[in-house]
């Protein structure tokens, strides 16, 4: 899954076909490192930033763009799993986890 984060960036993580995680989610530029840390065969490619990877990236005959768009229904599985876990996040100190710096105007770096 990518998702788009301006300029030549996507947000996105690297998976098997398990769901085990190869590449773990974080800011990626479009370059020959993210064409390196993805050169497995079969890769698809979905979500936000698919378009942009397809315009980069469309010579990569083993990629497969998909135009599948997230959607918060697709999540319920792994919300169900986490309850009968018992997996919660106590919100009252729950830090969410940005995976890339961002500029606010007028605010300190």
């Amino acid at each position: 899954p990518v998702i788009e984060a301006r300029r030549m960036d996507v947000f996105g993580a690297l998976y098997d076909s398990r769901l085990e995680l190869l590449v773990p989610p974080g800011a990626m530029t479009l370059d020959e490192h993210f064409l390196a840390a993805c050169r497995r065969s079969p890769v698809e490619i979905f979500g936000t930033g698919m378009e942009k990877c397809e315009k980069v990236f469309a010579s990569v005959s083993s990629w497969r763009f998909i135009p599948f768009l997230n959607d918060a229904s697709q999540l319920v599985p792994f919300s169900e799993k986490a309850f009968r876990e018992k997996r919660f996040e106590d919100l009252a100190y729950f830090d969410p986890y940005y995976l890339k710096a961002f500029y606010q105007p007028g605010k300190p770096a």
